[in-house]
């Protein structure tokens, strides 16, 4: 039986519930409903159509996010080298956040750099004089009040809100990029650049500066589409999703069918989710390798993990007897594995096996793989340690 070392953030039943409050920059809720108000309902119906049309039929079905769940995925990490995917356990089973999943759940274009990016030559008109200037997201959203614009102009301004407020956040006050600005006079170049990959690295680049440290603080905040997040974890942690959310459909992408958030997420709440969890929906199968990234840094022990998986091997999860985690920035040291220990358990009969300091787990046969949701172990004994 093949044992793997994982080291997680901290150990298994001793996640810092999140003491007050998780502050995100990503404004999904308050420029939606700007937008709301300001936008006609032709403008409206023509964003639904557009590439960003997935964020406004969630705003449409009532869709919000729950801060307490995000905190306790991000408390749940397994420290990995990986720059492009973050690896977590949730009902000691391993998930990961990566592109293949992130452009699954949003259908937003996630392609390569183009190596050259066609520019607009220099506009003479309202939106033209605008780009010189130094123009914040709040500005943006005051001259969409304003009369004047013509219809393309008025959509230039929709796509910087979602952008800059939404995709790739920044603050209220910071002045727009000036390469969206430039970007942006050329509709059709604008819409088919990849805002789903400069999202996605934007958000993972935000999560990888979180540490142990401030995760346990009263006060954090998340620079990134967050609600990426939460639309992974629902789709992921069935439980979670039938529990806290209405589906509403099954119009692509495969996160837009998610609605309203029902009831009120508590740290309780994720405690009992935990123990209840044993079926995950695996949008991209674990052992599909991510390789979207030229820069992206291997990693010993999620190599493991897939190849593991990749044999049609269930993956135990013992109980964590590691306390350093990282506590300034995140590991990168490939050497530092010991914590959690993973064991590859044949497929053929279900078997118990016991861990040093543990119970027995009792480890089913995962379900064949015509089934969508696997079962990569279930724990009858203790639930979470």
């Amino acid at each position: 039986m093949d044992v793997l070392q994982v080291k997680r953030y901290f150990p298994a039943g001793e996640e810092p519930d999140l003491k007050k409050n998780m502050n995100d920059v990503c404004k999904f809720g308050n420029c939606m409903s700007e937008l709301k108000r300001i936008m006609s309902e032709e403008e409206w119906g023509g964003m639904r159509a557009s590439v960003f049309g997935f964020l406004f039929r969630l705003f449409d079905n009532g869709f919000s996010i729950s801060k307490v769940m995000l905190h306790h995925i991000l408390a749940r990490q397994i420290v990995t080298t990986k720059k492009y995917e973050m690896w977590c356990m949730f009902g000691r089973q391993p998930l990961r956040f990566s592109l293949l999943e992130f452009r699954e759940l949003t259908g937003m274009l996630c392609h390569k750099d183009p190596e050259n990016i066609v520019m607009e030559g220099e506009d003479q008109g309202r939106f033209g004089q605008l780009a010189k200037k130094n123009v914040t997201l709040k500005d943006l959203l005051d001259m969409l009040s304003m009369e004047g614009w013509t219809a393309d102009d008025r959509r230039r301004l929709h796509y910087l809100v979602i952008v800059c407020g939404i995709l790739v956040p920044q603050e209220k006050r910071r002045p727009v990029e000036k390469t969206y600005m430039k970007l942006v006079s050329n509709l059709a170049e604008f819409e088919a650049t990849n805002w789903g990959r400069k999202s996605f690295v934007h958000l993972l680049e935000s999560i990888h500066l979180l540490d142990m440290t401030q995760l346990t603080k009263t006060n954090y905040t998340v620079h990134g589409f967050i609600l990426g997040l939460r639309l992974w974890a629902m789709e992921t942690i069935s439980t979670l999703g039938d529990m806290f959310s209405k589906f509403e459909g099954s119009i692509p992408p495969l996160g837009g069918k998610w609605g309203l958030y029902c009831k009120r997420i508590d740290n309780d709440m994720v405690t009992e989710i935990e123990k209840s969890c044993g079926i995950l929906h695996y949008i991209i199968p674990l052992s599909t390798e991510c390789s979207e990234f030229e820069d992206e840094v291997e990693d010993a022990t999620v190599t493991k993990m897939l190849e593991l998986l990749s044999n049609n091997q269930s993956l135990l999860i013992g109980r964590s007897t590691s306390d350093d985690a990282p506590t300034e920035g995140r590991c990168r040291s490939a050497e530092e594995t010991e914590g959690n220990t993973v064991m590859a358990v044949s497929q053929e009969e279900p078997q118990t096996v016991s861990s040093e300091g543990d119970e027995d787990f009792v480890v089913q046969p995962r379900p064949r793989k015509k089934q969508k949701n696997v079962v990569i172990v279930e724990d009858n004994s203790v639930g979470v340690p």
